[in-house]
Parts: C-alpha cells; sequence; structure tokens
C-alpha cells in the first residue's frame, strides 16, 4: 500500500506530533509500506519527503502552508500515486478537502486530529487570538473533520468532540505510540552526576515547551511546597519557552533547567529519574509520558484530555493546581515508585508499542478504502 503522509510538525522540529509522524512513517515502512511525507520546508532530508515553502510570520505560517499544499498536491498525487492519504490535523487536511474538490483527486483522506481549537487557544494570553483566530481556527477543525473519509482521535476527548462534529460515526480512538524496544528501564548516574545531583536523591522529571497550556511553572511552585517537607529531592526540567524567566524567578537551586535536549538522549534523562509529572492544562495521549512509562517510571499526571486514560496502577491523578501537584507527588514519592514503574512499562507494552498502533492504522486505512 502507498502512503502519502501530510503533515506541517515533523523533525528536525520538536514536539509530540512531530515525533508521531516520524515513528509512524518509520513504522509503516518497516510494514512494507511506501511513504512519502509533505512537510514544512524547513531543512529536512530524508529521500522520501518534500518540503512545501512558506511564510515564517506568525499568524501566516499555517495558512501559507495551506495554500502551497492546496497548489501543489495534484502534481505530487499524480506523481506518487497513493491509496490513502493521510493528513495530520486540521491544516493540511483542509487544504487537502479542497484539493479533492477542485482538482477531483479521487484517493481516501484519513486525518489524525491530535487536538482540538481548545488547545490552540487555551495558553494564548491575547485576546484577539482567542477571538479572532481562534473563530478561524474552529471553522478549519470542524470542516476537516467532517469532509475527512475517516478520523482517527488520539484520545477518547478529542473522539467525542469529532463524533459530535460529524454525526455519529467515522471516527476511530488511535492513541499515540511509543517505540518499545528504544525506550526501556534502565538506571544510569551520568546525568545525576553532571547536574551535580546525589546518587540516592529523589529525582522529578518533566519534559515540556515551557508554555501556558503546559504548566510547568505550576509545578515548579509545587516543587517549592514539597522542597519545605523534605530536601533530598530534585526538578529537572526538558524544555525551553516563553516560562522559562517565570521558573527562574522562583529562585529554587533544586531545579535543574536544562533546555532541549536531542530525542537521542531523553532516554539518559528518563534512566536518572524516580518519578515523571506531567502538569499539563490540556493534553492528548502524550508521547513524553508514553516514553517515560516503557522507560519504568510511575507518572503523575493531571485530570486532563488523555492523559486519565494512561493511569491504571502506574501513577496518580491530580488537579493541574500547585496545592494539588504537591500533595499528590508528595503521595506518590512515599509509595512503592518501583512496582508503580514495572506497571508503567507492562501497560506501555500491552497498549502503546507502534507495532500494535500500526495494525490498528492497516484497519483504517482498509476501511476507508471500501
Amino acid at each position: 500500500m502507498r502512503v502519502l503522509i501530510i503533515s506541517d510538525y515533523y523533525p528536525p522540529k520538536i514536539g509530540g506530533i512531530e515525533r508521531h509522524v516520524y515513528e509512524q512513517t518509520r513504522t509503516l515502512e518497516r510494514n512494507g509500506y511506501v511513504v512519502r511525507v509533505i512537510t514544512k520546508n524547513v531543512g529536512n532530508e530524508h529521500p522520501n519527503l518534500i518540503g512545501m515553502p512558506y511564510l515564517n510570520i506568525k499568524y501566516l505560517r499555517g495558512l501559507s502552508f495551506m495554500l502551497s499544499l492546496l497548489v501543489r498536491l495534484p502534481s505530487l498525487v499524480a506523481d506518487f500515486h497513493p491509496d490513502i492519504i493521510h493528513a495530520h490535523s486540521y491544516q493540511p487536511a483542509t487544504a487537502t478537502v479542497l484539493a479533492k474538490w477542485l482538482f477531483h483527486i479521487r484517493v481516501p483522506l484519513v486525518m489524525t486530529a491530535h487536538g482540538t481549537v481548545a488547545v490552540a487557544t487555551v495558553a494564548q494570553r491575547s485576546a484577539l487570538y482567542r477571538g479572532l483566530v481562534g473563530s478561524v481556527i474552529r471553522f478549519f477543525e470542524e470542516f476537516s473533520i467532517r469532509h475527512a473519509d475517516q478520523i482517527i482521535a488520539v484520545d477518547h476527548e478529542i473522539e467525542h468532540q469529532a463524533l459530535n462534529i460529524r454525526g455519529g460515526d467515522g471516527v476511530v480512538y488511535i492513541t499515540n505510540g511509543v517505540d518499545i524496544d528504544r525506550f526501556r528501564p534502565g538506571h544510569d548516574l551520568s546525568i545525576r552526576h553532571q547536574l551535580g545531583i546525589p546518587d540516592h536523591d529523589l529525582v522529578i522529571l518533566t519534559a515540556r515547551r515551557l508554555d501556558g497550556k503546559n504548566n510547568v511553572v505550576t509545578l515548579a511552585r509545587a516543587f517549592d511546597i514539597l522542597c519545605r517537607w523534605r530536601r533530598d529531592i530534585w526538578l529537572i526540567v526538558i524544555g525551553d519557552g516563553e516560562q522559562r524567566q517565570d521558573i527562574e524567578k522562583l529562585g529554587n537551586p533544586r531545579i535543574r533547567l536544562v533546555g532541549w535536549v536531542d530525542n537521542n538522549r531523553i532516554t539518559d534523562y528518563l534512566h536518572a529519574a524516580d518519578l515523571f509529572v506531567m502538569p499539563s492544562l490540556y493534553e492528548a495521549t502524550s508521547i513524553s509520558c508514553l516514553e517515560a512509562m516503557a522507560c519504568g517510571l510511575p507518572i503523575v499526571v493531571t485530570r486532563v484530555g488523555g492523559l486519565p486514560d494512561l493511569v491504571d496502577g502506574n501513577g496518580l491523578l491530580c488537579e493541574p493546581t500547585a496545592s494539588s501537584l504537591s500533595s499528590t507527588i508528595r503521595t506518590a514519592l512515599g509509595s512503592d515508585l518501583s512496582a508503580m514503574g514495572k506497571r508503567s512499562r507492562e501497560i506501555a507494552e500491552e497498549r502503546f508499542s507502534w507495532t500494535s498502533v500500526a495494525a490498528q492504522h492497516k484497519r483504517v486505512y482498509e476501511q476507508a478504502l471500501v
């Protein structure tokens, strides 16, 4: 089967959707699919990857990518002859729907919905963005969800929203996945030594873009509260963004802000940690959290989006507030971390391997071709 994947999120950009699309591409190719990827032209290097030109201007990046895709998609389809077009998120899906209508492209479109307008607006402080821009995004989201042949929703909240938009059919819940061969349990003290953390202290880890949606500054405030309780705990924060200065202003010497880390080194940090925390205000089925689980870490996650689906004897749920995070993390640190970590690994193997996810994608493709 020949699959044309379209996503404006792809490495070398960093993020959950980027990793999802990359891993999906690798898994499909390993299973004998012929895959070509269309993405933004950001210096990507891959023999089967096509970079679309776009305007790197705030508020125009997405629209310009959609217009480039709309113009070039007919020739790309004619050249590649795909059996399925798989678009990730609303921008490439909207452009693909329009191209199919305008140029009579008769190739089924599968769309993966990684989030809704709530994700795009919850962290924005601008009233203009929440109002005008948010309305435009909502229109395109609903348009693409309504007109794609099949929808894949990465968490149950997105699934329910998509079903409401489509009137009750054509939506399948398929979670994000994780490479369980690469992300495995282990113990490595080298990162602790680099960061000046004693071998036997407890390390809490989070890996997030430091923006409003991901709520890491609230986790840092919760950690301040925890430090009044015990002095043998540390917080390592992987990621960067607008909230970095807010975290630095707290002045907590036990918080280690390490910035962005190459994905090839993420396991070194996971193997240095005792507990993984996801403090988000909104989240689908977080790939970062799945990677931590595959490495055998217990988790504390907020009760939002797809995160509750990850907790089953391997961690605890909390609210996205400093008081709830601090009390829940304290409870977790006083529990059997080893047992919860083993359960995390079991869940990752049973439910979230990319092999399992790819098999579910195959069924969706077959349904779209009927």
